[in-house]
């Protein structure tokens, strides 16, 4: 284990990833704060004439604004989704800033943004997740894919298009080229950038054969909603061929959450409007 966390840990370091957003830093120190309060939060997303722009677009274009009430200002729009959301569309304001680096860097970005959208609608159906929780997940899971896109586009790009069809083996295909896989360096990753534990053992383990198999309850559950959650993008997205391994992959997922048929095509329909 000490071993694959060293050649992760290598591979991040030999790479220059986009660096987080000065704005996350003063809302994380605003909300660890008794009396954070929404004003406070405006003001500092503000500063900002850009991220103030990219703030009220993604309420807009990921239907955050669930009242349908006009967004007149940052003011406004923290009231309406909360603190916690509103952190979430920053974050997501600067992966979308990152895609410049390249078409696969890009790609890979936007497949994590609309898997985080997915998770989010998918944590109303799952006992003990949040939507803001799963939203994180679903933005960060991949975060080891865009290192691998860094490091070595060229040789990366078959692979992560791979896992796109065949999701249950391109862990062991990564190892081969790259002597380590991009679940375990996203969550090296996520103990640097402060993510719980359950949300690192969740993206350490989003490609196994079989959740089922895991423990705990809620990283479990985390995992397969992932599994959901990628599956349908995969499929819509990236406009892949459903494998066998693929449906697979899902119907793991959807056998340990229980989850009606319904809710899955409501989120299928609502990333396709949304895409």
């Amino acid at each position: 284990m000490q071993e694959a966390i060293k050649r992760a840990v290598a591979v991040i370091n030999s790479v220059k990833l986009p660096e987080m957003p000065k704005e996350i830093a003063d809302l994380d120190q605003e909300l660890s704060h008794p009396l954070s309060n929404s004003r406070n939060v405006a003001k500092i997303i503000e500063q900002n004439t850009t991220l103030t722009g990219d703030v009220l677009r993604i309420i807009k274009e990921r239907g955050l604004n669930k009242s349908g009430q006009p967004l007149n200002s940052i003011y406004d729009a923290v009231n309406l989704v909360g603190l916690t959301t509103i952190r979430n569309v920053i974050l997501t304001a600067a992966f979308e800033r990152a895609k410049g680096r390249g078409s696969l860097f890009a790609n890979i970005i936007e497949q994590n943004i609309d898997t985080a959208f997915c998770m989010a609608e998918l944590a109303d159906h799952v006992h003990g997740i949040t939507p803001n929780e799963a939203f994180m997940l679903g933005l960060m899971h991949n975060a080891g894919a865009l290192v691998l896109a860094e490091k070595d586009a060229s040789r990366y790009e078959k692979l992560h298009n791979h896992s796109l069809v065949y999701p249950t083996g391109i862990i062991d295909k990564e190892e081969r080229v790259f002597n380590t896989n991009h679940a375990m360096i996203g969550a090296v990753l996520g103990r640097m950038w402060g993510l719980s534990s359950e949300m690192m053992s969740a993206i350490r383990f989003h490609h196994m054969a079989d959740c089922s198999s895991i423990a705990d309850e809620k990283i479990r559950s985390m995992v397969a909603m992932l599994r959901i959650a990628w599956s349908i993008v995969a499929e819509i997205t990236g406009d892949s061929f459903r494998s066998e391994d693929m449906k697979n992959f899902e119907l793991n997922g959807l056998e340990e959450l229980l989850i009606d048929s319904d809710h899955i095509q409501t989120i299928r329909r609502a990333l396709i409007i949304r895409t």
